[in-house]
């Protein structure tokens, strides 16, 4: 999952909130970050960890990712975690009781809470987050696109952006229900405090 998704996995407590950032500018064991970081944050880091292995074991999430042009390879991971929080962002009214604003509002002030010792990069992008307001440009197509875009400063095989947008839009119906079959599951098995509608 991408961002917004671990955040609202993550529940309200704001050092759980930075843990589940944190989590992909630390590496170690439990017992070793403990000694760097509060315990609510380190339970952050392991419920992000956790959100992942569960993602990466669910048989729809595995469909999901096999839909897509061979080509993508390894980069079908973290196209299809952008995708979610993208369909998370559309699809928040039947997911979330709670306002969009509000949500990514608390957000970014549990993420400037002070902790001793965040790494600078972990501080970086937090910084980047909020300048650019990312939480909410995750939800919305535009910001997928950009977000893809993004991603090709890092990668030595850059994505062709349109072809994949093409192919997300043909592949929608089904990913739109693997992403509803999933998330319900994850916020039934993973979700701290979170309030989800039931509906078919």
């Amino acid at each position: 999952m991408n961002f917004l998704a671990h955040l609202h996995l993550a529940g309200d407590d704001s050092g759980m909130r930075v843990g589940c950032v944190l989590a992909d500018f630390v590496r170690g064991r439990r017992p070793a970050l403990e000694e760097r970081f509060p315990v609510e944050v380190v339970e952050g880091v392991e419920h992000h960890r956790a959100v992942d292995r569960f993602m990466d074991h669910h048989a729809c999430v595995r469909g999901v990712r096999a839909m897509l042009h061979p080509s993508y390879g390894h980069r079908s991971r973290v196209i299809v975690d952008i995708l979610f929080d993208y369909y998370l962002g559309i699809h928040w009214t039947e997911i979330e009781q709670t306002d969009f604003d509000e949500f990514v509002d608390s957000c970014y002030r549990a993420l400037c809470t002070e902790h001793a010792g965040l790494p600078e990069d972990y501080l970086r992008f937090v910084d980047i987050l909020m300048t650019y307001d990312l939480l909410r440009l995750y939800g919305t197509r535009a910001g997928m696109e950009e977000t893809f875009h993004r991603m090709n400063h890092r990668l030595s095989r850059p994505l062709p952006v349109a072809c994949l947008m093409g192919d997300l839009d043909r592949l929608e119906v089904n990913m739109v229900a693997c992403f509803r079959e999933f998330y319900q599951e994850a916020v039934s098995d993973l979700g701290r405090d979170v309030s989800m509608e039931q509906h078919s």
